[in-house]
């Protein structure tokens, strides 16, 4: 068994934790906007009676790359005002 360091672990800076707690809040808003975009697409299915579930996958899978593009636009390498 090797021994674990758990201090080792925990973040070290406040830099750290305001990243840490800015991923988990990223993680929380998108848990609750993909439970809002399902709801809303199932509403929106059973409104224009739709055959499939269209709208209950198109608004989650926007969603979703819309936090993927805000995720590499905000964790992208800043260029230098030259």
């Amino acid at each position: 068994m090797f021994p674990i360091n758990l201090s080792s672990l925990l973040p070290k800076s406040t830099l750290n934790n305001k990243l840490l707690l800015s991923y988990a809040g990223l993680a929380v808003q998108l848990m609750v906007g993909l439970g809002l975009c399902v709801y809303i697409g199932l509403w929106v299915d059973k409104w224009i009676k739709t055959g499939i579930p269209l709208f209950a996958w198109l608004f989650p899978l926007v969603l979703i790359g819309a936090a993927m593009y805000s995720v590499i636009k905000n964790t992208g390498k800043k260029k230098k005002n030259v």
